[in-house]
């Protein structure tokens, strides 16, 4: 097998230092891409729950959220590059999951939950337990806002660490 000769050698370099920061960029989403991935499956479980209990009339809520949660997913996928747009999907699922989460508490709070969960006893345990569970989704959600928020003002860690690889190959 023949020696690579430097032009071959510096195309190779120049491939892998492209490569490297399209995964750079695409690392930025990391934790947004598996939380995105998170509410889709909980969306699609509910939709399941509510197939087994009978409950097809409901049944949009989820499946509009797990839809929407796809189509994140496909914004998400689009990502892999250096030249990435804001992920307004991404950013508008979010304030919808925050929007239904808060309806679904008020539902909770005026004991009408049993018609979005009737899979759930009725019961104080089980009110509490939702109210903390949509808390924590609305809390995750917000979190990931002021991340993708981050992101697109360009202050978030891996930014910082694409300007100083970037200043090291140049």
């Amino acid at each position: 097998m023949a020696a690579l000769t430097e032009a071959e050698k510096k195309k190779i370099d120049g491939l892998r230092k492209k490569n490297s920061l399209k995964s750079m960029y695409y690392t930025r989403y990391f934790l947004i891409r598996y939380v995105v991935a998170f509410f889709f499956f909980i969306n699609l479980y509910w939709l399941l729950l509510l197939s087994l209990s009978g409950a097809a009339r409901i049944a949009v809520l989820p499946l509009a959220l797990a839809a929407c949660g796809a189509v994140c997913m496909w914004e998400q996928y689009q990502m892999y590059s250096e030249n990435q747009k804001p992920a307004r999907m991404t950013r508008l699922y979010f304030q919808l999951i925050i929007i239904v989460n808060s309806l679904l508490i008020l539902a909770v709070l005026l004991n009408h939950y049993h018609s979005f969960y009737p899979f759930l006893a009725v019961s104080r345990t089980v009110q509490l337990l939702l109210v903390a569970f949509l808390a924590a989704g609305i809390g995750l959600a917000a979190w990931m806002l002021a991340k993708l928020k981050r992101i697109n003002q360009k202050k978030d860690r891996q930014y910082y660490r694409i300007q100083q690889y970037l200043a090291t190959i140049k």
